[in-house]
């Protein structure tokens, strides 16, 4: 509320909006500034805004399921914020891909971060201590999944040997930690290109904007081995 407070005193033209809920009081800010709104990395399923993102739930689910297809049934995931829709939706793709292939969805596999480092490193330190045994690991965020590999080295294990782990973003770092890391691939500058031009487009008036869902893809790295 801050931060929409200082955009709407600098009287800015549009507002990009990215990777958080939009909540009712955020909107009623955005509505009472009376500038565009385009959303990136998110929707609003209450109010008419144009967004740019991936399918959330087809991406967790073909991630859930390239851990699979390597030979892995015990399959734990990191979520993020529990009660955010997006991170809802990536814990239903993960569901959905277990019980396609009879697998048992088991609340005890899934831990709950803030989608930041250190957050995956508590919820794999959580998971390796009470979860059932697995031996693959979905983190719905690069920084997640970096946290999560810090704890698993923390006792001693090796990923991909003792571990496989594929995160979601395909940020820089996944490609310079070390091993290199596995991940689903979101076009983050595709989607701003797009948010910013249908932005332009708003506060001209020059069209009618609609949405966009952006492709993904699997970018295999280094932590992920076929068991």
């Amino acid at each position: 509320m801050k931060y929409l407070q200082v955009l709407r005193e600098k009287q800015v033209d549009g507002v990009v909006f990215t990777s958080e809920v939009l909540k009712d009081e955020y909107y009623q800010a955005l509505k009472e500034m009376g500038v565009p709104v385009v959303l990136v990395n998110t929707q609003s399923h209450k109010h008419m805004i144009p967004y740019v993102k991936v399918d959330d739930w087809q991406a967790a689910y073909q991630a859930t399921n390239y851990l699979i297809q390597n030979g892995h049934r015990e399959i734990a995931m990191i979520s993020g914020t529990l009660g955010d829709r997006v991170a809802g939706t990536r814990v239903e793709g993960y569901r959905q891909a277990l019980e396609d292939h009879d697998i048992q969805f088991l609340e005890s596999r899934v831990a709950y971060g803030d989608f930041r480092w250190e957050s995956g490193r508590k919820a794999m330190e959580l998971l390796l201590a009470d979860a059932p045994p697995f031996t693959a690991l979905f983190a719905a965020s690069d920084e997640m999944a970096i946290g999560a590999m810090g704890a698993v080295f923390a006792k001693g294990m090796k990923i991909p040997d003792d571990l496989s782990i594929i995160g979601y973003d395909d940020l820089t770092i996944a490609q310079i930690t070390f091993p290199p890391l596995t991940t689903v691939h979101q076009p983050l500058a595709q989607m701003g290109r797009l948010a910013s031009d249908k932005l332009i487009a708003l506060i001209e008036k020059s069209q009618d904007v609609s949405s966009t869902i952006v492709s993904h893809h699997i970018v295999e790295r280094q932590t992920v081995r076929p068991k």
